[in-house]
């Protein structure tokens, strides 16, 4: 059969943030049965690993998927996933966060399932995806994947880069590391037409994702403070904030990235 199969690690944005283990139960809605879940577990490494299988026959694009190196392709969907939910990261990467280490408790075929951990507390969390929103943004990525580089022009090559930083963040298990990131894939979706900075882009960032210019300002200056020394006390009273407000920052940032990377995916096909 031609599908496509999938392990993914589910990672909450702001995984390491807090003292706490994050468990996120996932269902698809909208669903026509091209993305199946064949299976998921808790592992050592403190998250849940899914495995995915995604029926390319039902689907004539989608078989072109099946032609690309087996990271390509679950890159693609790791992706679609992650830009179609607001808390988590869809990750192929496996990775500890925590000193602790969890494990379930339930007799065969029992429900619910119960969770023990130690040193630390265990938050649960519901997360239900647009499976038609999956398979649009995989389409695009595909076709924007398999396009001739040489054809690009500048706003392509933005988007590609983009799309390349936010598959870091995937891949990135130190928090600040996937912020950083996160904010460059968000900052090269708002400039992929035009450089922008300071005030420039926090006004085109708000436009574009609808978020208040003084919170994009904020995740702006935390990013500056994060690649860069100290040059006063203020930017030392910026790094404390934003280390203490750091799961808020992180799901503003999430959703700002998102708003913009996927912005600028549905313009592919499309740019001059």
């Amino acid at each position: 059969m031609n599908n496509l199969t999938v392990e993914t690690s589910l990672i909450p944005v702001d995984m390491g943030a807090k003292p706490e283990i994050q468990i996120i139960h996932l269902d698809f809605k909208n669903s026509t049965g091209i993305i199946n879940i064949l299976d998921f577990a808790v592992v050592p490494t403190t998250c849940l690993r899914y495995k995915f299988e995604i029926k390319c026959e039902q689907n004539k694009w989608l078989e072109n998927i099946l032609n690309l190196p087996s990271y390509t392709a679950d890159f693609i969907f790791c992706t679609s996933c992650s830009l179609a939910n607001p808390i988590a990261l869809f990750s192929p990467l496996s990775w500890s966060y925590l000193p602790a280490t969890i494990k379930e408790e339930r007799s065969p075929n029992s429900q619910p399932r119960v969770y023990l951990a130690e040193k630390v507390g265990i938050k649960q969390a519901h997360l239900e995806i647009d499976e038609t929103r999956v398979l649009n943004t995989m389409e695009k990525m595909l076709q924007h994947r398999t396009s001739n580089d040489a054809q690009r022009n500048l706003l392509e090559e933005n988007i590609t880069e983009s799309i390349s930083n936010y598959q870091l963040a995937l891949m990135s298990p130190n928090i600040l590391a996937r912020f950083v990131f996160l904010f460059l894939a968000f900052e090269k979706a708002v400039n992929a037409d035009k450089d922008r900075q300071n005030k420039d882009f926090d006004i085109e960032a708000s436009r574009l994702t609808k978020l208040p210019d003084s919170e994009i300002e904020e995740l702006r200056r935390f990013y500056d403070r994060i690649k860069h020394v100290f040059r006063n006390t203020n930017d030392i009273l910026t790094m404390e904030s934003g280390i203490k407000n750091f799961s808020e920052l992180s799901l503003k940032l999430k959703s700002a990235s998102d708003i913009s990377v996927l912005s600028r995916i549905g313009a592919i096909g499309s740019t001059p």
